[in-house]
């Protein structure tokens, strides 16, 4: 492996900083977007990085991994660091200028005509459990200081509402859910070896036929009711939760006499 693109450089500045052109110690990227005339449909990049993985000679698996974007920070010198920021996104308008929109950070997908690979799971963000290697750190901390922060959408956090009348099998997509289950006749809801732990629902009776779980051989059913896995009236509540290795568990909430 070779460093053919390396630059290297150091500062000792400790004069007060009261401007962002004074922040620009390092490598500094000016750029400007000037357009000509209006215009609705140009998109623009100020820093374009297009990092390639060639599989076409090699498969880099087991605990191979590429990575597009690597930042490391080091304190040393065995001083004292007050605040050491790993990145800082900030923006400003400027001019009296409008703006719309502004998003921090956004995560897009190539759309499956531009594709024809496939991708097993996308994780947005990922923090390790370093509780074993790691003890230097007294806490860990994910702060939204500013009281105006509001989740608009948040994926699980929207809890959508579903009417079914007929016996169907339940994935992962359905966890968050809860399902209206209007039918004349019995209802059998099967979960399948693909619904994993942390799948949660909630299923209510809302017509004469009675709600009923079946799971696959890869699950063991728990019920808070022995050996029921059906509803017995309408208007009777059942939630469904998974865990680890298997185990799926029955909560029924009956109907409250009047």
């Amino acid at each position: 492996m070779t460093d053919d693109l390396k630059q290297s450089g150091s500062t000792t500045t400790t004069q007060t900083t009261t401007s962002l052109e004074q922040v620009k110690t390092g490598r500094v990227l000016d750029f400007s977007w000037a357009p000509n005339s209006n215009t609705t449909t140009t998109t623009v990049s100020a820093d374009f990085v297009d990092y390639r993985v060639d599989t076409a000679q090699g498969n880099p698996t087991g605990d191979s991994h590429s990575i597009a974007r690597f930042t490391y920070v080091q304190g040393t010198g065995g001083g004292q660091i007050s605040q050491l920021f790993l990145e800082e996104l900030r923006a400003g308008v400027r001019a009296n200028t409008q703006l719309g929109l502004l998003v921090g950070r956004k995560w897009v997908l190539d759309p499956d005509a531009e594709t024809s690979g496939s991708v097993g799971t996308y994780v947005i963000e990922q923090f390790d459990d370093m509780r074993a290697s790691v003890n230097y750190v007294a806490r860990f901390a994910r702060v939204f200081a500013d009281p105006r922060m509001v989740t608009y959408h948040a994926g699980g956090h929207v809890h959508p509402n579903v009417s079914i009348s007929a016996s169907q099998s339940l994935s992962m997509a359905d966890s968050g859910k809860s399902f209206l289950v209007i039918s004349p006749s019995d209802v059998t809801l099967t979960l399948g070896a693909d619904v994993t732990e942390g799948f949660k629902a909630t299923f209510i009776q809302a017509a004469a036929g009675k709600i009923n779980i079946a799971v696959s051989a890869s699950h063991t059913l728990y019920s808070n009711a022995g050996t029921r896995t059906h509803t017995l009236n309408p208007l009777d509540e059942l939630e469904v939760s998974t865990f680890p290795f298997g185990p799926v568990y029955l909560a029924f909430r009956v109907r409250p006499t009047a």
